[in-house]
């Protein structure tokens, strides 16, 4: 197990965001890439603010080897015993 950052859980959620199917992201779509980038970084701050809080932890598997192209997260339950 590893903690991740609150800069490393805003990167995961801002590609999460990015990534979502059209359907999903009409709200945050403008016509201008600039106005569409700061909407996505905007909301992906405003969800990792909700989810780090206080009485929250955010925890991840540690990267495996994952043969000839590098790392992948790990499981939990098979490459790290499940967390407590």
């Amino acid at each position: 197990m590893r903690r991740i950052d609150q800069a490393e859980l805003e990167s995961i959620l801002y590609h999460a965001i990015k990534a979502a199917p059209a359907t999903a992201k009409t709200g945050l779509r403008s016509k201008l890439a600039m106005e569409s980038d700061r909407a996505h970084e905007a909301m992906a701050k405003h969800i990792a603010a909700r989810l780090s809080g206080a009485s929250m932890a955010v925890i991840m598997a540690d990267l495996v080897a994952n043969g000839y192209f590098g790392q992948r997260p790990g499981i939990w339950g098979k490459d790290e015993a499940e967390p407590d």
